[in-house]
């Protein structure tokens, strides 16, 4: 190592060329032909034009298998995912729902007229929607039925819904005269409405349920009286 050290004085060091390469130095595009700046160009000598046509037309032409590769894959994972998005929402249910109800809030105006206006050019979409998928309808009966049966406490019988029914002529929450004639979508026929709903961890008892009419209880929703503002 001393003797290749002792050989390299500054007369026989090699020389080393420097290339000097400028900043607006111009080079051909080897798809478009045209003069283009260097630093425009990528490492195959491309324009940025060229380049993003070159990667649009390979995504065209893999995209059929890219797709089935993508669909093959979520079958294969969908119930590792599906694992995943419910393990999620169970460790960030306060969260996500906090950003649910700032965004509803925000939008709150918006949403209620885009409602307005789809309600008003597909009156009958809800209705159509239900013939053509009567199992959603069984679903959502069995679930809330099974609900309801968590939650009851063995005060609310059959007879005793009839008699509140049979008994209830004005609703409590707008004072109005409930309609006897009124048709199953009428907005003052009698519907009962648990005052603490069930969602909210109300009982189905005879201490929690009153009479109201159908628009009243479609306002309340799952809010509680406090919410709404109203008292009784």
């Amino acid at each position: 190592m001393s003797a290749i050290l002792a050989d390299l004085t500054p007369g026989n060091l090699p020389q080393l060329k420097l290339v000097y390469k400028p900043k607006n130095e111009v080079k051909r595009c080897c798809a478009c032909k045209r003069m283009q700046n260097v630093k425009h160009l990528n490492s195959s000598r491309r324009c940025k034009a060229c380049a993003a046509e070159l990667g649009r037309r390979y995504y065209l032409k893999q995209r059929d298998k890219r797709l089935k590769y993508a669909a093959a894959r979520r079958e294969t994972r969908r119930a590792e995912a599906r694992e995943y998005a419910r393990e999620y929402r169970r460790k960030n249910y306060a969260r996500l729902v906090g950003d649910w109800k700032r965004r509803r809030d925000a939008h709150k105006e918006e949403n209620a007229a885009r409602a307005r206006a789809y309600r008003k050019t597909h009156p009958d979409h809800h209705t159509q929607y239900l013939y053509a998928h009567p199992e959603k309808i069984t679903e959502h009966n069995a679930k809330r039925a099974a609900r309801l049966l968590a939650n009851s406490d063995g005060t609310l019988t059959k007879q005793v819904i009839s008699a509140l029914y049979e008994n209830a002529k004005h609703c409590p929450y707008c004072h109005a005269e409930f309609d006897g004639d009124a048709t199953p979508r009428s907005p003052k026929r009698k519907s009962l409405d648990h005052i603490l709903p069930i969602s909210r961890g109300g009982a189905h008892s005879i201490h929690n349920v009153l009479i109201c009419c159908r628009s009243c209880n479609t306002t309340k929703a799952a809010k509680t009286l406090e919410e709404i503002g109203i008292v009784l």
